[in-house]
């Protein structure tokens, strides 16, 4: 605990409130400038996107998001079990209760990536390929998320990973309802065989963005000295999230000529 004097007065300043403030101060920053300038925000959330490109890009989202969200569980166990080995057992024991659940999600991603292609294969020619879009892993995007989450596990500080898992699953919970919205609106209006959002809806409305919440609250707690470094990684994921967001958007642009 540090005291300060000025003008004769003590002011004692709590390391631990002053790291907890620190990392929403700043993850607010960093939160609203993703809120105006983002891909997901400012194109893919625009209630004037064009119908087929948006279908176009979930298509591509869903398809390349299995690369993303998939692993999420092994990267979280296997920091869990690295926590334990740098002698953070509790640390681990949280990350264990996130694998337990279902860690890696992404906003409304659709599981089925074969029903959103035979959908829009039975409108438009030439015809999707479901497989060929699931396998296409190379994509920028993919790759920098990929490599976030597993440069984090083999780290020295494997337990940030709950900075990634708190910021992608907030995306969920303040930007859900857009979402939702949006694929209600341009994905199910017109089509032969409407997509199912009730599960997602469901999904969206559970609050594990408050454990998450909690689970950071008590790292910072309980290590202060590692706000900095939560901070620095749960902008990377913003910014991986936007990347993936971006690539999909491009991907689905340079397709959309042929049906648009």
């Amino acid at each position: 605990m540090e005291t300060l004097v000025m003008d004769r007065r003590s002011i004692t300043i709590n390391p631990v409130e002053h790291a907890l403030e620190k990392y929403e101060s700043k993850m607010n920053m960093i939160r609203r400038r993703f809120a105006r300038k983002s891909v997901f925000t400012t194109f893919i959330l625009d209630p004037a996107v064009n119908p087929k490109l948006f279908e176009l890009f979930f298509i591509y989202y869903s398809g390349l998001g299995k690369a993303v969200t998939e692993p999420a569980r092994n990267w979280i166990n296997r920091s869990a079990d690295r926590c334990g080995e740098l002698g953070f057992r509790e640390l681990g024991e949280s990350l264990f209760s996130i694998g337990n659940h279902e860690a890696g999600r992404m906003p409304l991603m659709f599981k089925d990536i074969r029903t959103l292609v035979a959908r829009w294969n039975g409108r438009f020619s030439p015809k999707l390929d479901a497989e060929e879009i699931v396998s296409s892993t190379n994509a920028l995007g993919v790759r920098t998320y990929t490599q976030l989450r597993e440069d984090v596990t083999i780290s020295d500080m494997p337990f940030l990973q709950m900075a990634i898992e708190y910021e992608i699953e907030r995306l969920s919970a303040e930007y859900g309802k857009q979402w939702i919205d949006q694929c209600s609106l341009k994905l199910v209006s017109d089509a032969p065989s409407p997509i199912d959002l009730e599960n997602e809806r469901k999904i969206s409305g559970s609050n594990r963005t408050v454990l998450h919440q909690e689970q950071i609250e008590s790292l910072i707690k309980s290590h202060p000295e590692y706000t900095s470094n939560l901070i620095e990684t749960g902008e990377a994921a913003l910014e991986a999230f936007d990347l993936f967001i971006g690539d999909c958007l491009i991907i689905a642009m340079a397709h959309s000529s042929q049906y648009i």
